[in-house]
């Protein structure tokens, strides 16, 4: 039972200190971005905390499992049944534990779990308007540039790939502009 404690002690110490530590991260990457002006630093450093974060919720739907998993043996389906629904609901970029869930609830609870619908913001129509003009710009802007780029490989001014490289930003723009007009937000 003391080795017990004691590891759970020693585990506590280990989470407070990577909390610690990612709070410095944290702290460090906003210096580096608002007083140094070391973008790619802050880059960086935003990255580690953005990849903590995303190995603490692998943990915690695993962690979640494991416990809906505890209270299924136990038969206390009340408990059971809440936190496989809540990995359904809260955890649903994590895969696995999500599939294991819907099948969990299906199978020995008869419930079916359907993916949330993704939460519709209010955006200003005109707002709207705006980001749909900038994007047919830039997609303009890029077919210029492509034309202009594909008649100085012609000429043999520039090599191929110059114009690899501007069909390619033409094409981003054209996927942008359809994922936009179909209601999703365009990749970066």
């Amino acid at each position: 039972m003391k080795a017990l404690a004691l590891m759970l002690l020693l585990l506590s110490a280990d989470g407070l200190r990577a909390q610690v530590h990612l709070t410095e991260t944290f702290n460090k990457a906003i210096l580096e971005e608002e007083s140094r002006h070391n973008l790619p630093a802050a880059v960086a450093d935003y990255q580690q905390v953005v990849a903590a974060f995303d190995e603490e919720r692998k943990t915690a739907a695993a962690a979640l499992f494991r416990l809906a998993e505890c209270q299924r043996k136990l038969h206390h389906d009340d408990l059971a049944k809440a936190a496989y629904q809540r990995i359904v609901r809260e955890f649903a970029d994590q895969g696995t534990v999500v599939e294991q869930s819907r099948t969990i609830l299906a199978a020995i609870y008869k419930l079916t779990v359907t993916q949330p619908a993704p939460v519709a913001f209010a955006i200003d129509p005109q707002a709207r308007q705006r980001y749909r003009s900038a994007l047919k710009d830039s997609l303009a802007v890029a077919q210029i540039n492509q034309a202009r780029i594909e008649a100085l490989v012609r000429q043999g001014a520039v090599g191929p790939d110059v114009a690899n490289d501007a069909k390619e930003r033409t094409l981003k723009l054209q996927r942008d502009l359809a994922a936009f007009d179909m209601g999703l937000i365009p990749d970066k």
